[in-house]
């Protein structure tokens, strides 16, 4: 789920919920976390109606929600979206060469890994090293000047 429901046809706020109430069946819980905020503005009024469907249905269904959007939106995004796309991706509009608006580097992972370890685990992974290969780095770095962090 993400980037794909821009475009998606139909009722998203109602495919969402059959998808949930069909995990929810299984007797699992279900955390939705919506799509980061991107580099390419154009698509961020977008990125956020879909953030809200997100949050409604959870509301509605019990569920939770984690706001990877406003997340996102403390930190300098050029520095979170620095991968080069290699080939042509028509549906996207990218050539060989543009920055890749999709895809997050190791930063956006890290603040990605943070923010759900925290709110859907309820564990803080400043508690703990680097990840296996993933060196962690100081995510205050990234910050938009005037933002707080959670991140010591």
């Amino acid at each position: 789920l993400g980037f794909n429901h821009l475009e998606l046809d139909g009722d998203v706020e109602e495919k969402l919920k059959e998808l949930v109430l069909k995990i929810k069946s299984t007797g699992s819980k279900v955390v939705l976390w919506s799509t980061y905020k991107t580099i390419r503005e154009e698509f961020n009024p977008k990125l956020s109606v879909v953030r809200d469907i997100y949050k409604k249905v959870t509301a509605d269904l019990g569920e939770q929600f984690v706001d990877m959007y406003e997340e996102f939106a403390k930190y300098d995004l050029n520095k979170v979206f620095d991968y080069k796309y290699l080939w042509e991706n028509a549906e996207w509009k990218m050539k060989p060469g543009d920055v890749d608006f999709l895809h997050c580097n190791l930063i956006g992972n890290q603040i990605i890994a943070e923010k759900l370890s925290k709110e859907a685990l309820g564990i803080e992974l400043l508690d703990y090293g680097d990840f296996g290969t993933m060196k962690r780095v100081d995510l205050r770095k990234y910050l938009l000047s005037g933002t707080v962090s959670r991140t010591i």
